[in-house]
């Protein structure tokens, strides 16, 4: 008999040994296992144009929506359109998209960081949205954006309208290095949505 239990105290602690060993490297293993940080998961994107569209919409293209910064007020050339009271909006990243959510007499001026440097005369293609456009009196919302002043895109837009996905053809008059800001100008009346979804060539 206590040989018998010998055996099985034996048994016992072996087994106990292979489980610490598995439950060892399984920690071991985890961190090999573990998401990709932002910047992995845009590796590669830097260097170059992206050519298949669905990726370009799910990291932006040209542009980083997740490094964007709040611009100095003093800075916006439309900065006449602040009103007494008018709040300056604070964007969000919402699905690898930079999105402005509004409400009445809110204005965004924010600038969001090229990924690569573009070309003089170079075509680009500037993906935006917005959700159907209500206000309580019809107006305008003026949409500008710009690549450190070098203006690519500046509309008026009605409201209200049914909403839209604009394929906007944009070309930079000068060269724009890395990290040169697409600066994003919107003024806007009523609670609307609008998306910069990307820049892309």
């Amino acid at each position: 008999m206590r040989a018998r239990a010998a055996v099985e105290a034996r048994s016992r602690s072996a087994a106990r040994a292979r489980a610490s060993f598995v439950l060892a490297a399984s920690f071991v293993l985890v961190p090999a296992c573990a998401a990709p940080t932002a910047r992995e998961q845009v590796s590669g994107v830097d260097a170059g144009p992206i050519a298949d569209l669905d990726a370009a919409l799910a990291v932006g293209g040209l542009i980083a929506p997740e490094r964007y910064t709040l611009l100095d007020p003093a800075a916006d050339p439309l900065a006449a359109h602040r009103e007494p009271g008018c709040l300056l909006g604070e964007p969000r990243v919402e699905d690898g998209t930079l999105e402005l959510e509004t409400n009445d007499c809110v204005l965004f001026w924010v600038g969001v960081p090229l990924r690569a440097p573009v070309r003089a005369g170079e075509p680009l293609r500037l993906v935006r949205t917005h959700s159907a456009l209500v206000a309580r009196t019809p107006g305008d919302a003026h949409l500008r954006v710009d690549l450190d002043g070098d203006v690519l895109l500046d509309r008026a837009v009605p409201i209200p309208s049914p909403d839209a996905i604009d394929l906007d053809t944009v070309t930079p008059a000068r060269d724009h290095a890395a990290g040169a800001l697409l600066r994003v100008h919107l003024h806007n009346h009523g609670a609307n949505n609008w998306r910069v979804v990307a820049l892309e060539r």
